[in-house]
């Protein structure tokens, strides 16, 4: 099938090219450039062009079999002198025609959910809930209503078209990166200590794809669908992404009304920059709002089914690590606890004629998914030290307390203090993960008073592991050094003590004291 994407060089259009790609379509890829971004493929063609012109439109759709408009503005700071209008209504109207005499057999118009007015609904918010039509409304809900029914006239000229509203998208990969995206690249590099209170529903980019295909090839004439994926607050969501990569989340939540007393100001610093400001007014209604978006009819009609939020923050965190864009601090610091003595001598250690490791790991597994949730830090540190993947780690029989009892007592003791190391690799200290400690350290048969000198050199040992990770370039930043210092202040390790393993450090990796 011959295809053609506008806005081919956006967030969610070169993952839909990618994808096209993948499925053996051939593509066309319409934007005003940015086409280094999209994969050198045979069957893909970079149309430059702008969306208002009709003619440079025609001529890409001919034969042309379904086409996905994805051009427009996405804007938080009104309407750009005209421009979010020009494209978010003129341009639908454009496309849609342009479809319409090229004799293109569909075509799937990238509406938003923001074509609803969401301050006049209480509750659940559906495809016939009321629309962005009012002149109070800010410019890109406005616009992206009236594309829409721009879109809607043209159908009623014969063009076979499906209209799909996504709610936020976020995901991997994000390219630019999307300012959705931006938020959490700073969140998983440990630059975000401060959010904003409210929420929203976050979508994952290949859900919106996968939803926009199956609207294409399943959904009814006319039809519009919401495609949402999951309601989060923005501190849960950063504090996914921060926590994915080993970074310290969100420090401070700021209240929405004191952010709004104010937000002129980064408009109009962000209008005389030429840059996008951080936050506006309209942006700041959005996280305000309490509404859930309904995906039923997507569900019911097309078979869409969304991915959890938590999977897509870490998968985008991934691709970011992946990218360079990110350095995972407490991947670092895990890795570096690997190479300790201790763990080396649990790895030697033969126990019942298997590897210590593989048992004992099971264990570790056992501790890191103790609050539910297994950070990328554990999973690594677990994995690594078992040469075993978690998951099938978690499903071996566990040791009885008398078997745990037969290891020497060294042995014992180094367990229970790579456990503790183990929950506090990623900085996070959950009740659960307290009583899985002390039901392993009764079951080690570690004494209490025993138990609290060794909890106290496993936080100085994740400290010193930090600090020896840094090291290794043979400098240690600002941002370095404050992160150290934080996590020395939550896992209560003394000045004193902090100043003493950073010369033990320095002396390891040859800086002199």
């Amino acid at each position: 099938m011959k295809v053609a994407v506008t806005g081919a060089t956006g967030h969610v259009g070169h993952n839909l090219v990618r994808f096209l790609l993948d499925e053996g379509h051939q593509v066309r890829a319409f934007d005003l450039g940015g086409f280094e971004s999209l994969p050198e493929h045979e069957d893909v063609e970079h149309w430059k062009g702008d969306i208002r012109e009709e003619e440079g439109l025609v001529r890409c759709f001919e034969g042309v079999d379904l086409v996905f408009h994805l051009a427009a503005i996405i804007s938080i700071d009104g309407d750009k002198g005209g421009l979010v209008q020009e494209v978010n209504v003129g341009g639908a109207r454009t496309a849609a025609r342009a479809a319409l005499h090229a004799g293109v057999r569909r075509f799937v118009h990238f509406s938003s959910i923001n074509a609803f007015d969401t301050r006049s609904v209480e509750g659940e918010l559906d495809e016939d809930s009321p629309r962005s039509g009012g002149e109070e409304l800010p410019a890109y809900d406005r616009t992206k209503y009236l594309g829409e029914q721009e879109v809607r006239k043209v159908i009623e000229e014969g063009l076979d078209a499906v209209i799909v509203h996504p709610t936020g998208v976020i995901g991997a990969a994000d390219i630019g990166p999307s300012r959705a995206g931006k938020g959490l690249l700073d969140a998983a590099r440990g630059r975000l200590p401060i959010i904003v209170e409210g929420g929203f529903d976050w979508v994952d980019v290949d859900d919106v794809i996968q939803g926009a295909w199956l609207a294409a090839t399943k959904g009814e004439t006319g039809r519009n669908y919401i495609l949402s994926g999951h309601h989060s607050s923005m501190t849960d969501l950063v504090t996914l992404a921060a926590h994915r990569s080993g970074a310290s989340g969100p420090l401070v939540t700021m209240p929405r009304w004191l952010l709004r007393s104010f937000a002129g100001l980064p408009t109009l610093v962000g209008r005389l920059r030429g840059k996008e400001p951080l936050f506006t007014a309209e942006s700041l209604d959005n996280l305000g709002t309490s509404v859930r978006f309904s995906n039923r009819r997507a569900r019911e009609e097309l078979g869409y089914v969304p991915t959890p939020t938590e999977t897509t923050v870490h998968e985008l965190v991934d691709w970011f690590i992946a990218q360079g864009m990110v350095e995972p601090k407490a991947t670092r610091a895990a890795d570096a606890l690997l190479q300790s003595e201790f763990i080396r001598q649990l790895q030697a250690h033969p126990l019942d004629g298997s590897q210590a490791q593989e048992v004992l790991g099971a264990e570790l597994a056992r501790m890191a998914a103790a609050d539910g949730t297994i950070e990328r830090a554990e999973r690594d540190l677990v994995s690594q030290f078992a040469s075993v993947e978690i998951e099938d780690l978690l499903e071996r029989p566990r040791l009885t307390s008398e078997q745990l009892r037969e290891l020497p007592e060294g042995m014992r003791e180094s367990v229970l203090m790579v456990a503790m190391a183990l929950v506090w690799v990623d900085e996070q200290y959950t009740e659960n993960e307290q009583e899985a400690i002390e039901r392993l350290r009764a079951d080690l048969g570690v004494p209490a008073g025993r138990a609290t000198e060794l909890e106290r050199w496993a936080r100085e040992f994740v400290v010193d592991q930090l600090f020896d990770a840094v090291y290794a370039d043979g400098v240690m930043d600002a941002e370095e050094r404050k992160r150290v210092e934080q996590m020395a202040t939550r896992l209560d390790v003394s000045p004193d003590s902090l100043a003493r393993l950073d010369t033990r450090a320095r002396k390891r990796r040859g800086l002199g004291a």
